[in-house]
């Protein structure tokens, strides 16, 4: 074999091994890229879906708070008439078929 057949197999030969490396750079960088793109969309994913059950939470903690709210207009109102039965049957306007206190429960 001549020299300069040698040297050009050498030469191909070094061409063929930078593109074969090139190649797995490039395999490389896709794997880690895609990698990253389902790492990002996971996170992505448990942020939404925390997101949700933080607003399900706040929106059941609103709904309790309402009917703490009602509750205690109730019990304003009901105080309210238990006052009003006890006046009235203090000042002996009490038309009912009892005029004791026995109907009467202080809250």
């Amino acid at each position: 074999m001549s020299v300069s057949l040698t040297f050009i197999k050498q030469f191909q030969q070094a061409c063929q091994d930078r593109s074969e490396v090139k190649c797995h750079w490039l395999e490389y960088g896709y794997w880690r890229t895609c990698q990253k793109a389902t790492t990002l969309l996971a996170d992505h994913e448990h942020q939404l879906t925390m997101q949700c059950e933080l607003f399900a939470h706040e929106e059941a903690m609103a709904a309790q708070e309402l009917e703490k709210m009602k509750l205690a207009v109730k019990l304003e109102e009901l105080r309210a008439q238990n006052l009003a039965l006890q006046k009235g049957v203090a000042g002996g306007e009490d038309q009912g078929p009892s005029s004791g206190t026995q109907d009467v429960y202080p809250l």
